[in-house]
């Protein structure tokens, strides 16, 4: 999704939005509530700060999970994303992706499969060398469809 507000005068460097996310055949009317914030230009970033974010994702075979990753200004350069992850057992993988101009890195379930855990709540961390960097997760049940869903920290 995507969301552009123009404004003619002073605006707030964040404005808070909450998305409601549910499929339409869900056999469940409790849509996921996933609170988001606008970026904009006018957020102050010191000069050679680096890019982190990091937050928590689902793993389980009862659910699908996703989790998007991007930079906040989409019209600037194509960079590498390291990303780590974390479960009970410590680090499970690193992986780098690059994230070309206006696009994002989304992972789901064949990826996370790969990383050998189930019913567990794991840990990421991505890094860059640009500043604007986010990450959305999210994950509903195949059954019931009731998802959640975070930003990242």
């Amino acid at each position: 999704y995507k969301l552009v507000a123009k404004s003619k005068g002073n605006i707030p460097t964040r404005v808070t939005h909450q998305l409601i996310f549910g499929p339409l055949n869900s056999k469940s009317k409790l849509y996921a509530s996933i609170a988001i914030n606008l970026a904009n230009k006018e957020i102050y970033i010191p000069k050679n700060k680096k890019g982190l974010c990091w937050g928590q994702i689902l793993i389980d075979r009862q659910y699908r999970s996703f989790l998007g990753i991007s930079f906040n200004d989409y019209t600037s350069s194509d960079e590498i994303v390291e990303i780590a992850f974390y479960g009970l057992k410590g680090k499970l993988k690193t992986i780098k992706r690059k994230i070309t101009c206006g696009s994002s890195i989304i992972l789901n379930n064949k990826f996370f499969n790969e990383l050998n855990v189930n019913n567990e709540f794991i840990w990421y961390i991505a890094q860059s060398k640009r500043p604007d960097l986010s990450a959305k997760s999210f994950h509903y049940n195949i059954e019931s469809h009731n998802g959640s869903g975070e930003h990242s920290f």
